[in-house]
Order: C-alpha cells, then sequence, then structure tokens
C-alpha cells in the first residue's frame, strides 16, 4: 500500500482524512501542518502527497509543491492538492507548480478517497 502525506493546517480536516484512509485501508501516513514540514517528509519518506494550499509559515502549499516537483530525490511523487481555492487562476497556478491533481473543499472524504484510490492504482501501475 502506499505511503500517504496528508498536509493540512486544519486539525479537524487532518483527523477526517487520516481516518478516512485507515479506513480505505491505507496503513503508512504521513502527517504535516505547513509547507517547510511537507518538504521535509516527501524528501525523507518518498510518499504520495495530498497538499492543502493556504497554510501557515513562510512556505504555501503551491510553493511546497513547487520544491519537491523540482527535487531529485521526490520529483517522482504524486501530488494532489486538496483546497477551498477553486478559481481558474487557482487551479492554474496549482498545477503550474508541479500537481498532479487538483480536488476542491469540502468534500466528502468517502469520494475523495475512492477517486485517490483510482489515481494511485492508474498512476502508479507497475
Amino acid at each position: 500500500m502506499n505511503k500517504i502525506l496528508i498536509v493540512e493546517d486544519n486539525k479537524e480536516i487532518t483527523e477526517i482524512l487520516e481516518t478516512s484512509f485507515k479506513l480505505a485501508g491505507f496503513k503508512e501516513l504521513f502527517l504535516a501542518n505547513n509547507g517547510e514540514k511537507a518538504i521535509d517528509v516527501a524528501r525523507k519518506v518518498k510518499p504520495e502527497i495530498l497538499m492543502d494550499v493556504t497554510m501557515p509559515g513562510e512556505i504555501d502549499g503551491i510553493e511546497a509543491t513547487r520544491i519537491p516537483k523540482n527535487d531529485p530525490e521526490s520529483k517522482r511523487s504524486l501530488i494532489m492538492i486538496l483546497t477551498a481555492k477553486t478559481h481558474k487562476n487557482d487551479v492554474e497556478r496549482g498545477y503550474a507548480a508541479g500537481a498532479d491533481y487538483y480536488f476542491t473543499k469540502p468534500f466528502i472524504p468517502t469520494v475523495l478517497i475512492k477517486r485517490i484510490e483510482g489515481i494511485l492504482e492508474t498512476e502508479l501501475e507497475i
């Protein structure tokens, strides 16, 4: 099963996502509540990443997407943005930074997890 890094600063959303992934059978879950920590975990663990955009600190989710995608150690990780930012230019910024997928909030946890499972099955098929 894939390693998943959940990057989210909202504690309640983090708990919902963590529980949903666990119920779906994901065992290797990592958490980060800011961009700096996300980059550190991405380099060390090389997980697939579910990334919020708006977070505290100097590195937001867009920059925390760009950095791993330009790093030889972590560039193969899939990055799936999950954000409340729904404007066309926000989506374009996410993809321009290197996001592989862009999901918006609010979300239905079971639907989101099924979509991610489908993506992982398709994208990481050997």
